[in-house]
Order: structure tokens, then sequence, then C-alpha cells
């Protein structure tokens, strides 16, 4: 079937009498401008609303043009690569539903492969349910692929409290971010939109689709709830992801800070033998190389066998709770009153 075949079957659906016959033009690209215009001329679509479709930054809503209805989507696809967003406009005619979407290759297979097996009420219902399915359908695939990501922060999760994250981590972390805020923009206007359709009087849309519009609306609002839980773990994952790089941060810098304590008695013993004096009996002895390096050693053996007995060289996490938690420099001062009192 040619275009101009194509749309005079579609114009006649529309200027027909009852609902025998349901047309649906689908058309897949929008760089054909003429065609475009053809289409709009035919069906006598509104020219603002044409000028919306090549327009691909509509937020979704309802436009009441008396003889037809403009409800602009957006359908979400999943790749390798994120989710990837096709703008997709709706019009809703007497008899006849014409999608113009960005580009080919959609979500809606389902609602095709629904009428090639006359399966449901789509077949026996009029244009406005076949509105409903496509809808339906655009925010039904939503799901899955908030489930995707919702996966994909929890084993990112396991990966940052084990200390397995990739240091591109946080980029990654932002890329979810804004697909979730993507996904937030494209719900949070339809939830309103779809509950204008069934709430006000429209041109082509029955009383008896309004039960499964405002079943399509609760789909909406779950799912904006779940887009909320989404966005709400991946701060919190960033949260946890900052709190981890802060505590490798604090070990490190408690190995940094217990070698240069280490340090200072040596560095101290080592002053005092470099000073410039004419009269220092320790420079005369035979032995006195070798005593001050033993001296050192021992200064070091003694503070790092201190701080290992105190905890501060424990650089596992416990787990254990005891009931009344001492800070190191407690445990420090009791070990010095217990060797005191066992040296009186």
């Amino acid at each position: 079937m040619s275009v101009d075949e194509a749309l005079a079957a579609v114009s006649a659906a529309a200027q027909a009498s009852g609902n025998q016959l349901i047309c649906w033009l689908n058309v897949s690209g929008l760089a054909d401008t003429q065609l475009l215009k053809k289409i709009g001329d035919t069906l006598g679509l509104h020219p603002l609303a044409m000028e919306d479709v090549v327009s691909l930054c509509q937020r979704p809503r309802v436009d009441n043009y008396d003889s037809h209805l403009y409800i602009p989507l957006k359908a979400v696809q999943q790749d390798d690569s994120g989710l990837s967003f096709n703008q997709l406009s709706l019009f809703l005619l007497k008899n006849v539903v014409v999608t113009f979407q960005e580009q080919s290759g959609d979500v809606l297979d389902a609602v095709r492969l629904r009428i090639r097996h006359s399966s449901g009420r789509i077949c026996q219902m009029g244009a406005d349910y076949l509105m409903y399915s496509i809808i339906d359908t655009i925010i039904d695939n939503y799901f899955p692929c908030l489930e995707q990501i919702n996966e994909l922060m929890e084993t990112l999760e396991e990966k940052i409290i084990r200390n397995q994250a990739h240091k591109d981590s946080i980029e990654y972390i932002h890329r979810l971010k804004r697909d979730i805020q993507e996904v937030r923009r494209a719900i949070w206007p339809l939830r309103d939109a779809i509950g204008a359709i069934f709430r006000e009087d429209l041109p082509n849309v029955s009383k008896g689709i309004r039960p499964f519009l405002r079943d399509c609306q609760d789909h909406a609002i779950l799912l904006f709830d779940t887009i909320e839980n989404c966005r709400e773990f991946a701060n919190s994952l960033m949260e946890i992801y900052l709190s981890t790089l802060s505590n490798r941060m604090n070990e490190i810098m408690k190995v940094l800070t217990i070698i240069s304590t280490i340090f200072i008695p040596l560095t101290f013993i080592a002053g005092i033998y470099g000073m410039n004096f004419a009269f220092m009996p320790e420079l005369q002895w035979r032995w006195g190389y070798a005593a001050c390096l033993l001296l050192m050693a021992l200064c070091a053996a003694v503070m790092i066998w201190l701080f290992k007995r105190v905890g501060w060289l424990d650089f596992k996490q416990k787990t254990t709770i005891t009931s009344k938690k001492r800070l190191p420099h407690q445990h420090a001062i009791a070990f010095l009153e217990n060797w005191l009192k066992q040296n009186k």
C-alpha cells in the first residue's frame, strides 16, 4: 500500500460513522517534512501540533484541538550505553490514532502483537482504547528499565562496601542519577496528563475508557514512587562511596601518623648526638655508634608494641560490640597505669 492509499484509508475511517473500522497510522522518523505536512493536511491536524511533533523537547501533556487530541510522550529503551529516550507524538481522532516516532524501533511491538492476534479488548473497542493501550505500554516499559538500574546500584553498593569499586564509580553513579532524573522528568507530567484525560470531557474519549485510564494513572503513580526510591538509593550510594573514600583516606593518614610518631624519639636521639659540641663522652666510646642504633631500634620496637597493644595498628574493622567502648587514648592511659602499678 502506498502512502497516498494509506492516507486515503485513514481519512475515510476518520470520517466514517460508528467505530466499525479503527485505523492506526504510525510514522517512524521525522526527517521527511513534506510527508509530515501531507499527513497533517489530509487528516486536519492542527499546525501548532504538527510543529510540536518535530520539536523533540516536548513535555507530556494533553492538548485539545476540538476535533482531535495531541499527546506528546517519552518512550524509553535500554541499551549498553544506558537509557535512550524516543519522543512519540500521539493524535487521537475519531476512529483513528496517529503516532509519530522520533526513531524507528520502539516499544509498541506488544500492542501490534495484540492487534495481529486479535487478543483482548483492543480489537473490540474504539480508538480511545488503542490510545490507552499505547500509553499503558509506554509506562509499563519503564519498570524493567528501573529494575535494571536498581540491580546495578545494588551490585555497585556491594562492591563499594567491600572496597572493590572501580575508580570511575563516582562517574557511573552520576550517569545513573542522570538517567533517573530523565525518567522522572518524563513521568511527572504524564501522571497529570492521564488524570486530565479521564477527568475532563474530551472529544473522542468515551466514558467507558475512564476506568482503564484511571488504572493507567495508578501505574504512572507507582512508577513515580519507584523513581523516587531509585533516586534516594542513588543519593545514598553516593554518600556511601564518599564515606568509603573518606575512611580510606583516614586509614592512610593513620598509618602516616604512626610512622611519624615512631620517628619522633629517633629524630630526638639523632638530634642530640648530632649537636656540634667538642666534649661529648659517648662519641669517644668504641661501641657508641652501635649503642645509639640499638637504642633507636629499642625505642621504635617499644612504640610499635605499645601501638599494637592499644589497637592503633589493627586496621581491620571490628564487628564486636562492647557495653562500654574505650577510645584509643583511654587504652594507652589504662596500659600505662597498669604498668606503673606493676613496677612500684
